[in-house]
């Protein structure tokens, strides 16, 4: 028996705990059972026995009871325990056969069948009793989705005992009309800030208001009617007399019984009208990987509205920023439409980022609250003051975010050990290791939504990420593929078995080839713009090498590539954090934003990595391995899932006789001038050794990969002979021959695979230089797509910027030294005329220029029709 006055006590509690319990205050709302825990902090010593009630009550399947209820069974609390348990398990039993019995509304709004089959399929597939699901798909391809569902029932015998509806987008459309509503998609405005068929939005449509999007943000999906539809479900007639429904995505795979956020629902706050998914993932700019945010992203840092991670006065708009920013109104107005609209303070960092992907709505609520009025009076000052382009993620999902401002709650308030996974369309599988997350991440998941561009059956899918879907159309259940899941996670925490170097000599078109291999899904080289990997294609930067000095601000890669990737990176930082500790214990004073975001993982990789801090052969020893072997859950720079080979290039140019890589200058030593004074290469080898500057040889001998010797015997010969002397050609020519015997040389002596190609051969017969690769490499053979004109242009854009550089033909700055007298030019190099010089470098910089277009052309070209 309770403590005497125990039941008085807790009925007091109790009539006030149900108010409190529909109420949310921002950013997270507070439950029954938070609240209950906390009244029972402040009862003293009858606590731990009401808590122990509080506990058998939250048990019930409702997850909530009217006042009356709760009233009852605090005074029942004073009868014997056993009596009441009894009485508890009856109330249980009954409110679960009443739960069982009543049919469970979902709505999509599709027009994909692939993800339609999936999402469908994986509901029927774990839920309990399929049968008591109503489905409601309005669509505008209603063949499309009529064999879609003729395929699910297909995959169940006897079909998946759901009954669906298909309801066409038109009928909506008319039957909103009818009722006195006019939705956004029949506006006269509606798609006037669009330019083209591609999304491009039309820049004269911008003014002082108007938030100018990022490059990256322009889809048509943002102002397609069934995204704007979302927005008028509690209007329509075939929910007129619903209380709720759950909204699914076509784009997500349920691992649970449906029936349980079905109940969660009674537990949505009377103020709010969407329970919806608050975990996100965020783009880090400076690590160039996504990271997991979990559920604390706010309006003031996600991408859907022009914040974006920033403050107020970096967004604006000025002469040296065009994109990604707003006109010097902007936030002036927002303020004013949301005090206007809303009746609330905009105070972006108070709201918690969601999703639309799986979310249940309050119908009824919605309507009393007046939901699609608040969202349309957006749309309205919206298109009347051209705030969001229409095919900007900022209207898509920015304007619903401004609309249902304190309006929606997170699952997770009221189902918190249940996981609703966002962003799989956005990440890899690499990138979820390199957040310290494993397969549990997906197995424990309730629901996994795929929203992003690398859809789970779409072929730049993850091969990890994609193997709740291939399952579940297949008829797996989740709890029958989760080992499935287990053991590819295993697999992919090995080291990949095999690995490659590439040498490539100047002017052999090596960037192209192994932007080639890359489109082999077992073969990882990072160079492909299509991977989904992020491995460096060259340990140096492309096109180019950036020296000792590395880029100041860390974040800002031209090419977006991963700063961190390269050997330049490596080479500079780690040393730089090995001399000053206090980074790693959080004083990082004097350090700007993008430099303090490597810090912690600089100092996570040096605490695993002691060796590398005992010299540079060390240091490029460990990076090397990280390039070749990879899946480092501290690095980002990495390589798919399914990746057998991995591999990198290194230019000749980089590598001098001891081995030394040097990314500064081209090595120019006289190599025959060489072999005389120091006997042979061995000998020239140690002779020339220089301190401070890693060895490839000492790593080759460690690491021990396949090479890859890419040679080009004639890359001279279209040199203009009116330009470059006989002499200075056979020259250079013997100095390339004389150095690709040493490495040769050198390779062999380590007793090295090694496979010779040619650029003569290569360029002619390209599938036959890929299936020789494909076969070194032990990989199967794959489909590529190329165009051996990109190839033969590449090369030939290299020989003119090599010709350019070259230290046997002087530049301009040399030459006007030779017009003095000066240096160089005062030798017989002078004997040019100042106009035979003028005419070189005249024919240099067109036709490299000539051939940069045409080659950026046929890329893009290319690019276009991979994808």
């Amino acid at each position: 028996m309770p403590p005497s006055g125990g039941a008085s006590l807790f009925v007091s509690l109790l009539a006030t705990l149900l108010p409190l319990s529909q109420q949310c205050s921002s950013p997270s709302c507070q439950t029954t059972e938070n609240f209950v825990g906390t009244a029972n902090l402040e009862t003293g010593g009858e606590e731990a026995s009401l808590l122990e009630f509080q506990e058998k009550i939250l048990a019930l399947p409702s997850q909530s009871m009217s006042k009356k209820d709760l009233s009852i069974a605090a005074e029942d609390y004073q009868e014997s325990g056993e009596i009441f348990e009894e009485k508890l398990k009856a109330e249980r039993s009954r409110r679960k056969r009443k739960s069982q019995k009543e049919k469970i509304h979902i709505c999509l709004l599709s027009d994909r069948a692939e993800g339609l089959i999936a999402t469908l399929l994986s509901t029927a597939l774990n839920t309990h009793r399929p049968d008591r699901l109503v489905v409601w798909i309005v669509t505008d391809d209603r063949p499309t989705t009529t064999e879609a569902i003729r395929t699910i029932n297909n995959k169940i015998p006897g079909g998946t005992g759901m009954k669906i509806h298909i309801i066409d987008l038109e009928d909506v459309t008319r039957d909103l009309v009818n009722s006195g509503i006019n939705p956004v998609w029949l506006w006269k405005d509606f798609n006037t800030s669009v330019s083209d068929t591609m999304g491009t939005w039309n820049r004269r449509w911008a003014n002082e208001f108007t938030a100018r999007p990022f490059p990256w943000d322009h889809s048509l999906t943002h102002m397609h009617p069934l995204n704007h539809l979302r927005f008028y479900l509690p209007m329509m007639k075939q929910f007129s007399r619903l209380e709720r429904v759950l909204f699914f995505d076509d784009d997500i795979i349920v691992q649970g019984d449906v029936r349980k956020a079905w109940n969660a629902g009674r537990m949505l706050a009377r103020d709010r009208v969407m329970m919806v998914s608050c975990e996100t993932w965020g783009w880090n700019a400076s690590t160039k990987v996504f990271m997991f945010q979990g559920g604390t992203s706010t309006f003031a840092e996600t991408g859907a509205l022009p914040l974006a991670g920033r403050i107020q006065d970096d967004t604006i708009c000025n002469e040296y920023i065009s994109e990604g920013c707003v006109g010097r109104r902007h936030w002036r107005n927002i303020k004013d439409l949301m005090m206007r609209i809303n009746g609330q303070r905009f105070a972006p960092e108070s709201q918690l980022t969601w999703n639309y992907g799986f979310v249940l709505i309050d119908l009824q609520s919605w309507r009393i609250l007046g939901m699609t009025k608040r969202y349309e009076q957006w749309m309205q000052a919206n298109y009347h003051q051209h705030i969001f382009p229409e095919t900007s993620l900022m209207y898509g999902l920015g304007i619903p975010f401004l609309a249902f401002y304190n309006r929606t709650q997170c699952w997770r308030d009221v189902l918190p050990k249940t996981k609703f996974r966002n962003g799989l369309g956005y990440i890899t599988y690499t990138e979820l290791a390199f957040n310290g997350l494993d397969d549990s991440y997906l197995n424990d998941a309730y629901v996994l939504h795929y929203n992003g561009h690398k859809k789970p059956y779409s072929e730049n899918a993850d091969p990890i990420f994609s193997v709740p879907y291939e399952q579940t159309v297949m008829g797996v259940p989740h709890e029958e593929y989760v080992e499935l899941m287990r053991r590819k996670h295993n697999q992919h925490r090995d080291l990949v078995r095999d690995s490659f170097i590439m040498l490539a000599e100047p002017m052999t078109g090596s960037k192209w080839l192994i932007d080639q291999l890359d489109q082999n899904s077992k073969i990882c080289t990072g160079s492909n713009s299509l991977a989904t990997s992020n491995n460096p294609s060259s340990i140096s930067f492309p096109m180019g090498s950036i020296g000792n000095s590395v880029l100041k601000k860390l974040g800002n890669d031209k090419d977006n590539r991963y700063t961190s990737c390269y050997w330049s990176f490596f080479s500079e930082w780690v040393p730089r954090v090995n001399q000053n500790h206090r980074w790693c214990e959080g004083n990082t004073t004097g350090l700007s934003a993008d430099e303090i975001r490597h810090i912690p993982k600089l100092c996570a990789w040096i605490k695993e990595n002691p060796r590398a801090q005992q010299g540079q052969d060390q240091l490029f020893l460990a990076y090397m391995k990280l390039v070749l072997r990879g899946n480092s859950q501290i690095w980002s720079c990495q390589c798919p899932k399914d990746t057998e080979v991995m591999g990198t290039r290194i230019m000749t140019e980089w590598i001098e006789y001891n081995g030394g890589v040097n990314l500064n200058s081209e090595f120019r030593r006289p190599i025959a001038k060489g072999i005389r004074e120091n006997g042979d290469l061995k000998d020239l080898a140690k002779s020339t050794k220089e301190i401070g500057k890693p060895s490839l040889w000492a790593t080759l001998k460690k690491i021990r990969p396949k090479i890859l010797f890419f040679r080009q015997d004639a890359h001279l010969g279209s040199i203009p002979g009116q330009f470059v002397e006989i002499e200075q050609m056979k020259a250079e020519q013997e100095r390339m021959k004389a150095k690709r015997h040493f490495i040769q040389t050198m390779l062999q002596t380590m007793g090295l695979s090694i496979l010779y190609l040619d650029y003569s051969f290569c360029s002619v017969h390209t599938s036959s230089c890929l299936r020789q690769v494909e076969k070194f490499l032990g990989v199967k053979k794959a489909h590529y797509s190329y165009d051996n004109s990109v190839f033969r242009l590449q090369m030939e854009m290299s020989q003119t910027s090599k010709i350019f550089s070259s230290s046997n033909i002087p530049s301009r700055v040399n030459h006007a030294k030779a017009k003095k007298g000066e240096g160089k030019g005062s030798n017989e190099k002078g004997k040019h005329s100042q106009k035979t010089y003028r005419k070189l470098h005249k024919f240099l910089d067109s036709i490299t220029e000539a051939t940069r277009r045409k080659m950026e052309s046929m890329n893009h070209k290319s690019s276009s029709k991979h994808k």
